[in-house]
């Protein structure tokens, strides 16, 4: 499959100078990033041809090659750009224009200022409480900066050292072909540093697996499957980063003959034939207590009653859904000689 044109890549004309080449790139560096659309293959491949594409346009060596041979510049020796590398590659390359705009990616540690990753947690309630709102507490565990260390992993009274190999940089360069890539210090691992004597509390990663437990308020109305986000209670982002956010996933069980269809609900009741013929009051079970309703003479089979205001609180706060009951007319399967006397004679009276 043919390579698409950088230019197109980036939506730049030809001419483009170096301010144009990173606004452009910016914008759908944010719009394709892989912390704005997770588990989604097509935005991640996007986001690793915008970085090829970048990566040679902004060099002016690369770029006039480019421009000349076009991508037959780069065969054989392989292509400049991150086909099939990491995430952690494209960071480590354009860290000062994506970092801007996200910060580190992961979970903290000694990586710097960057944002934490988000978590999520489950929560399962009764369908009630769904209705109703719930106060509980959700436990879980999560990262948090070492006490001890206060997070450059090293042990009290010692300090991590600028990383030899980098020269604390946290990359590496490297000769490939004709051009000088740049990859994550394999010794450091990016962090700039390293840790002789490391803490005894998190074993030199600066932080530490800790639980936590939250006390959370359940919105009255919400329904099975939806998120609540929780700012700043995710993975720390280490010294002086932005802790990411807690995505607690509500789950609702269902109930023994209510059904939800958003801020209604839904009953069935059955009603014997002499009650659909000649109307009746019949007791029904609402969320709110149980209430007599009116069946009037000859209903019919499927017949939908409706009583206004008995259903779910609506999350926007704006009143509460209806509860529609269904009423099903039953046909006996057995009768006493009594009652065929009694049906024969209304079939014979026509009815």
């Amino acid at each position: 499959m043919a390579k698409a044109d950088y230019y197109e890549v980036l939506g730049v004309s030809r001419d483009a100078d170096a301010g144009a080449l990173k606004n452009a790139f910016r914008k759908l560096a944010m719009k394709f990033h892989p912390d704005k659309n997770p588990n989604n293959p097509e935005a991640e491949e996007r986001f690793k041809e915008l970085n090829e594409a970048y990566s040679v346009l902004s060099d002016e060596e690369k770029r006039a090659q480019y421009d000349r041979f076009g991508h037959a510049a780069f065969e054989g020796g392989g292509a400049p750009g991150f086909q099939g590398g990491s995430f952690e590659d494209i960071f480590s390359h354009f860290g000062d224009i994506l970092g801007d705009l996200f910060g580190q990616r992961g979970g903290g540690g000694r990586s710097g200022r960057g944002r934490g990753s988000d978590l999520q947690v489950g929560v399962r309630i009764t369908f009630e409480e769904a209705v109703r709102g719930k106060k509980c507490d959700v436990t879980y565990e999560r990262h948090d900066v070492c006490e001890t260390c206060k997070g450059n992993g090293a042990k009290p009274g010692t300090k991590p050292h600028k990383c030899k190999t980098c020269g604390g940089q946290g990359r590496i360069a490297r000769q490939q072909g004709f051009f000088m890539v740049q990859t994550t210090c394999p010794v450091c691992q990016g962090a700039g540093e390293t840790v002789k004597d490391k803490c005894g509390d998190c074993s030199g990663q600066g932080v530490k697996r800790v639980q936590r437990t939250l006390s959370l308020k359940i919105p009255p109305g919400i329904d099975d499957g939806m998120r609540m986000r929780v700012p700043s209670e995710g993975e720390t982002g280490g010294p002086g980063g932005i802790r990411g956010d807690l995505h607690v996933l509500v789950q609702v069980e269902p109930h023994a003959f209510f059904k939800r269809d958003g801020s209604h609900v839904h009953l069935q009741r059955d009603l014997s034939f002499t009650q659909a013929t000649l109307g009746d009051e019949l007791v029904v079970p609402t969320l709110h207590g149980e209430e007599a309703v009116h069946v009037p003479p000859g209903t019919q089979h499927g017949t939908v009653l409706r009583l206004r205001n008995r259903g779910i609180p609506r999350l926007d706060g704006h009143g509460q859904g209806d509860q529609f009951v269904t009423l099903n007319v039953t046909v006996p399967t057995e009768l006493t000689r009594e009652q065929n006397e009694l049906m024969q004679k209304l079939r014979a009276a026509g009815l």
